[in-house]
């Protein structure tokens, strides 16, 4: 057994270690919450404070820390808590934090335009700079409603209004200055039309830009359409018209001399022309009176041969009469060719008229020739190439369109006559009677009726004799020419 002062000095050392071992105490936080902590190093690892050992939550109060509030602008406040900083508008950085060793954000924010739309930007800088109003850091387009800003109104007079819109602007006949402007801050220039010198007009110019531009001010409040911008129109035979524009002179195929041109100052050169030929040739560079002086046709002032086509007039078989380019053309129309040089404005289209002795006219129309108990060859056909024809009649009825009566009569047809045709001709033929008689009927089943003999299409009368019987003593008989 060990000596009593052995085990008092155990006890005294077990009591020693006992004292040593670490006790349990409160912890506060920085938000003011309180935990129940094993020992200081854990309640310092949670960034809380201790209280002391053996102290405890149910009889500690922990005070709140304040902190950081981050404003949307970058600046930063000391709060008491997060409630505070929600109601400043900030972010609360949490308890215990500090503006002293806190950076704050920069926030972006709606930037509202004059017209109602909505950007988001950096800063109120970048806001002005697109013309537009800062709605403030930490705000945005997703929820702001941006108002339209009502703007100014010019008028050609240099009068102003402040209105709603453009439509409205456009409504008064004004040139709108954009949403976010007003008359109060706004010179409104005097508008008019504005006349260059070659003859074109602008309008809503003020005068300054006109004259820099080299043009001529026609005065406040008007219009080109309102206003003209004359000049001198020279004409390819030297004549003159004052014109009120350029567009107008050159449809008549003028020269334009210029805006403030007047013909009263103005020598216009007389153009020389193209003359043709009827020979389809052209000279160029000639007057009227030279060309005619010539027997050509004058094509007009400003023509040239370059670019002219010495055409001629085409007559056709239905009386109508087209200028054509030339003789080939014609023709390939089945027209008469006139010649070059000629025009259908001083043509008539003739025709050739046959007549019953076979001689030829070339008349005006076929009424003419009718008149003259002629037949109508057509318009555009002429004596010099045309035959006049005839109808021939044959033995058999038949009827053909032949050149002369020699021709009819080598065919063995008979002749009716120059200027008849077939179209218009029956082929009569001669009918003999009992009684020696004969007359021309127009067929045999006529003559046969009037119970006559027929001597055959194509006979006639004037050169038929009519036979008859003879008898004779021994019984016998035969045809006879007569009775003597």
């Amino acid at each position: 057994m060990l000596p009593r002062y052995i085990i008092m000095g155990l006890a005294l050392v077990v009591a020693a270690a006992d004292s040593a071992q670490a006790l349990p105490g409160a912890c506060c936080h920085a938000d003011g919450s309180c935990t129940d902590e094993a020992d200081q190093a854990t309640c310092e690892g949670l960034g809380g404070t201790w209280q002391g050992d053996t102290t405890d939550c149910a009889t500690t109060t922990c005070p709140v820390l304040p902190g950081a509030c981050c404003l949307p602008d970058a600046s930063c406040q000391d709060v008491a808590d997060a409630a505070a900083c929600t109601v400043a508008g900030g972010v609360f950085e949490g308890h215990a934090t500090d503006c002293a060793t806190t950076t704050c954000p920069v926030l972006p924010g709606a930037c509202c335009l004059p017209d109602g739309s909505c950007q988001d930007v950096a800063d109120a800088a970048a806001c002005t700079a697109a013309g537009g109003v800062f709605e403030g850091h930490g705000t945005d387009c997703a929820t702001t409603t941006c108002p339209v800003l009502p703007g100014a109104c010019c008028y050609v007079d240099g009068d102003c209004d402040d209105v709603a819109d453009q439509a409205a602007c456009d409504g008064f006949s004004g040139t709108w200055q954009g949403h976010g402007t007003d008359c109060a801050t706004t010179t409104c220039p005097e508008l008019g039309a504005c006349c260059f010198a070659d003859g074109t007009c602008t309008d809503e110019t003020d005068q300054g830009t006109c004259e820099g531009l080299g043009g001529t001010w026609d005065g406040q409040g008007l219009n080109c359409w309102a206003v003209t911008c004359p000049g001198a129109c020279c004409h390819a035979d030297g004549s003159c018209s004052d014109l009120d524009f350029q567009v107008l002179c050159e449809s008549f195929g003028g020269t334009w001399q210029g805006f403030g041109t007047d013909c009263a100052t103005t020598t216009c050169p007389v153009l020389p022309g193209a003359c043709c030929y009827a020979d389809g040739a052209c000279t160029d560079e000639v007057d009227q009176v030279t060309c005619e002086g010539l027997s050509g046709t004058w094509q007009g002032h400003g023509t040239d041969c370059l670019t002219t086509t010495c055409p001629g007039a085409c007559c056709h078989a239905d009386g109508s009469c087209t200028d054509q380019a030339d003789q080939v053309t014609c023709e390939g129309l089945g027209g008469t060719w006139q010649g070059y040089g000629t025009d259908c404005s001083t043509t008539t289209c003739p025709g050739a008229c046959c007549h019953a002795n076979g001689s030829c006219t070339d008349e005006a129309d076929q009424v003419t020739c009718e008149g003259l108990s002629g037949t109508w060859q057509g318009y555009g056909t002429d004596c010099s190439t045309t035959t006049c024809p005839g109808a021939c009649c044959y033995a058999d009825g038949s009827c053909t369109d032949e050149a002369d009566q020699v021709t009819c009569e080598g065919l063995g047809g008979t002749w009716q006559g120059y200027g008849t045709d077939c179209s218009t001709t029956t082929c009569p033929g001669a009918c003999c009677y009992t009684d020696g008689s004969c007359t021309d009927e127009a067929d045999q089943v006529t003559c046969d009726g009037l119970s006559g003999t027929w001597q055959g299409y194509g006979t006639d009368c004037s050169t038929t004799t009519c036979p008859g019987a003879c008898c004779h003593a021994d019984g016998t008989c035969t045809d006879e020419a007569d009775q003597v």
